[in-house]
């Protein structure tokens, strides 16, 4: 097996890991789940909503938010695509967007010792709302 294969294979693993850990749980409660269908070598990961995900009208801000961006913060994941998500609906400049927009914030729910921790300071810390309208929305 080659180095590449090797390391495209330990990249599934930990896609996997993070699907189970950060993204199905979320979409059971919804009656969906999500599959992951193939990982390159260069760090190309596709995946497939299942259940009620597949009709849902909302399923391209879950790929978008719920998905693509925890999915990006694993080092080696260079893009993600979710079959049956059309990007003519997010283009190229929405997605830039988002990740300019949630740069510097956590996507990730409950972390543990081996996940990253959560971004610190929110959007008053980072200059989007002043520290008195944070607080009132929590």
């Amino acid at each position: 097996m080659s180095e590449a294969a090797k390391s495209s294979g330990k990249l599934a693993g930990e896609v996997e890991i993070l699907l189970n850990r950060q993204v199905r749980p979320l979409l059971k409660i919804h009656g969906g789940g999500i599959d992951l269908r193939a990982v390159s070598e260069g760090g190309r990961v596709e995946l497939e909503f299942q259940g009620a995900c597949r009709g849902c009208p909302l399923k391209s801000v879950t790929y978008a938010l719920g998905v693509r961006q925890k999915l990006l913060q694993l080092p080696g994941v260079r893009e993600v695509s979710v079959r049956g998500v059309r990007l003519s609906r997010l283009s190229r400049a929405a997605l830039d967007r988002i990740d300019r927009c949630y740069a510097g914030y956590s996507f990730w729910v409950g972390a543990s010792a081996q996940e990253p921790k959560p971004a610190q300071g929110g959007l008053a810390a980072q200059g989007g709302l002043p520290a008195q309208e944070e607080a009132a929305g929590e």
